[in-house]
């Protein structure tokens, strides 16, 4: 897993907010969804497409206690969930692309965390940078990196086979169009997985990196049981990190601030209230 997983959407109004919000701006709203999907099907595709991206109405699974759990967190450390391997990461700048703009942490934390100012000043400490990369941090760490701390850690104190990544580096014929301070951004590693990265002023350094990362996924995939070729949780594999292919680190290490937001994760349901493991 890649780009975070379900635990990071938990729906808690558990209503179909983009589809009420679709109909609603297509005249379709009823008091029943029977009719509200007669009225949809008889729009045509590119009007539906076109009110979806005009007015960005997002569409999150809706937590129906059957195929979305309110409390994933509680099933995983129950095994109540599928009984298979895992391997997921993050990267080292996940938050660039998505805060572009937002320059002052201060704000950022206390529109977050609006409900909780005592954890206001807690979390600003605990990041020493300023400006932007305060923001990347931060974001980083509360919206992708923690959350699959929290799931990789779960998943071996259940006893499943977990294994767990970080990618960290960056190449010049990698970045985002206008975006040159990125730096390890959120999907960047994507290409290096799939080797199909620019093969334009690529370095020796980086196709061994991708051979070396395509290797492990595939490793993966033919024998889950068998990881990918690195040690299991709590180890992390630190991929590219000082320009080497896999500098073996700790889950403490990378998840020192996690604790900060362990009661907001508890909250949503990312966390379990019951829980006895090793998350900072």
């Amino acid at each position: 897993m890649q780009s975070g997983q379900a635990t990071s959407y938990v729906n808690i109004t558990n209503a179909p907010v983009g589809w009420l919000a679709l109909a609603a701006r297509l005249n379709c709203t009823t008091t029943h969804p029977e009719s509200n999907l007669t009225c949809l099907r008889n729009h045509t595709a590119m009007t539906l497409k076109d009110a979806i991206e005009r007015f960005a109405i997002p569409f999150r699974p809706v937590t129906d206690n059957v195929t979305t759990l309110r409390y994933p967190e509680d099933a995983r450390l129950a095994r109540n969930v599928a009984n298979v391997p895992i391997m997921a990461g993050t990267n080292a700048n996940e938050a660039t692309s998505f805060i572009v703009g937002q320059t002052n942490a201060t704000a950022f934390v206390g529109s977050v965390f609006y409900s909780q100012p005592e954890v206001v000043q807690p979390i600003l400490s605990a990041y020493p940078s300023t400006g932007a990369e305060q923001v990347d941090h931060i974001y980083t760490d509360f919206g992708f990196l923690c959350p699959v701390a929290i799931y990789t850690n779960d998943s071996h104190a259940a006893g499943f086979p977990t294994w767990r990544y970080f990618y960290n580096t960056t190449f010049p014929n990698i970045q985002l169009a206008g975006l040159p301070t990125a730096g390890v951004f959120h999907s960047s590693e994507i290409s290096m997985v799939f080797g199909t990265y620019p093969r334009v002023n690529s370095t020796e350094y980086q196709k061994a990196l991708s051979q070396y990362m395509q290797t492990s996924w595939a490793t993966f995939a033919k024998n889950p049981y068998g990881g990918p070729g690195w040690q299991g949780v709590p180890a992390v594999a630190s991929l590219g990190g000082g320009g080497i292919l896999n500098t073996p680190t700790s889950a403490g290490v990378l998840d020192k601030n996690c604790h900060l937001y362990r009661e907001t994760f508890e909250e949503l349901g990312i966390a379990s209230k019951n829980e006895t493991g090793t998350l900072q």
